[in-house]
């Protein structure tokens, strides 16, 4: 190898140990109150004594106590800096170019009470480590910008996404066995809802129909509700693999008079369930208070009060013509 050469891949070593020099302050700074605090445990030890004194047969147990409390001191902080260790290195694992000391940062924790969590990160790697927090901020303001709302940040959002699942499941004669929505703000996953197949349909062709009418109901009530964002994704894309199924099979389902083309299924799912979630617009309202307010998952027993009367139910077999989901009104 030339000297040349050498000099060039020395560089990026050298690069990447000055980035984590100067991203020691911060890395200190996430560590200290970890320290600080076994610190405290080791120097408050010899306090522990006198006050065993009083209350141990012999000093021989409270000097036992000291010596456990020290190692716990220890234990702890070093337990701590290798979480604070961790956490640093999985937040930069995509790319393993960039040092695990630059990325949490006295300018990442100020940028994320402003924005959300991924335009803080996209900001924060078009910076080095100690670049001003101005120009940060202006990089994050103009990723922002550039950013559609994130409507599923929102929990009454993620609530009646969810409902909507819960809702066209039960109409479709299935079980719910288990309806979640996540509380936290800044989430991937907004909620879950599981249920059993069984009751939907006697054959193979009525149950991937009434699945599919499932996986899009959350994106349907999302339309309703003027919503368009990446919260279906998961949802539309078991659709997608369903919907292909009936026409692997050649199978119309019933209540789809259209051609047997993906638009034309996807467009006939659509109809009856926004029908469907239109009819019983209160249904949904109640139950999403409901599972907004619990902590704990909900069941088909726990809902059983709040479905709608059997004789309110849509007319499943009802055929509807191909494009009125384009003109249905409110």
């Amino acid at each position: 190898m030339t000297e040349p050469s050498r000099r060039v891949a020395k560089e990026p070593m050298v690069r990447q140990v000055l980035d984590s020099l100067r991203a020691l302050p911060g890395y200190l700074l996430d560590i200290a109150p970890v320290v600080l605090t076994g610190l405290a445990m080791i120097v408050l030890a010899p306090g522990v004594v006198v006050s065993l004194v009083f209350f141990a047969d012999r000093f021989r147990a409270a000097e036992v106590a000291v010596y456990l409390m020290a190692i716990f001191g220890v234990v702890y902080i070093r337990r701590d800096i290798a979480r604070v260790h961790r956490r640093r290195a999985s937040a930069v694992d995509t790319d393993s170019r960039l040092p695990a000391l630059q990325y949490f940062t006295p300018s990442r924790a100020a940028l994320g009470k402003e924005f959300s969590a991924s335009v803080a990160d996209a900001a924060c790697l078009h910076h080095r480590d100690g670049d001003p927090l101005e120009e940060v901020r202006r990089t994050a303001e103009q990723i922002a910008e550039a950013t559609p709302p994130r409507h599923w940040s929102g929990t009454s959002r993620r609530v009646r996404h969810e409902v909507a699942h819960v809702l066209i499941a039960h109409l479709g004669g299935g079980t719910i066995i288990s309806a979640h929505v996540v509380h936290d703000e800044n989430v991937a996953i907004g909620g879950s809802v599981h249920s059993s197949g069984d009751g939907t349909g006697s054959t193979g062709e009525q149950t991937e129909w009434a699945a599919a009418k499932i996986s899009i109901a959350g994106d349907v009530q999302d339309n309703l509700d003027g919503v368009r964002d990446w919260g279906s994704r998961t949802d539309m894309e078991q659709a997608v693999g369903r919907l292909t199924q009936l026409l692997a099979w050649g199978a119309a389902p019933a209540g789809h008079d259209g051609p047997l083309t993906f638009e034309g299924l996807l467009l006939t799912a659509r109809v009856e369930v926004e029908l469907a979630l239109r009819q019983h617009a209160e249904a949904v309202a109640a139950i999403a208070r409901r599972l907004e307010d619990s902590p704990t998952p909900l069941t088909e027993r726990d809902l059983s009060d709040l479905w709608p009367k059997p004789d309110s139910l849509p007319l499943l077999d009802t055929r509807f013509p191909v494009g009125q989901a384009a003109t249905s009104e409110p």
